[in-house]
């Protein structure tokens, strides 16, 4: 795919700078098919949201300041339009699990 404009935009959010580079490498062959954005926490996020069409967003649960749960709440509750979100976490919590589906 040629044309900049057609290529879909997924935003990865984490807390974690180095999972965020770590994501950016091993994704960076999909330039050609998706526009990458990453954004350092939830706010981050929000922010990109107003200022960036976004297609999906991958998101981790424990972050500081605002959890991917309540970014996720943030994002039903707010005028986004459809956006697909793929919440990932390490942690064990069924609870936390529930919540985000």
């Amino acid at each position: 795919m040629s044309d900049s404009s057609l290529k879909k935009t997924i935003l990865f959010v984490d807390d974690d700078v180095a999972v965020l580079a770590a994501m950016q490498r091993m994704l960076r062959k999909t330039n050609d098919s998706w526009t990458l954005e990453f954004a350092q926490g939830a706010h981050e996020a929000i922010n990109r949201l107003v200022t960036t069409r976004v297609d999906a967003l991958v998101t981790d649960v424990a972050m500081p300041g605002m959890s991917g749960l309540e970014l996720l709440s943030h994002i039903v509750e707010g005028h986004y339009g459809f956006l697909p979100v793929i919440v990932v976490t390490g942690m064990m919590d069924k609870d936390a699990k529930r919540k985000a589906l």
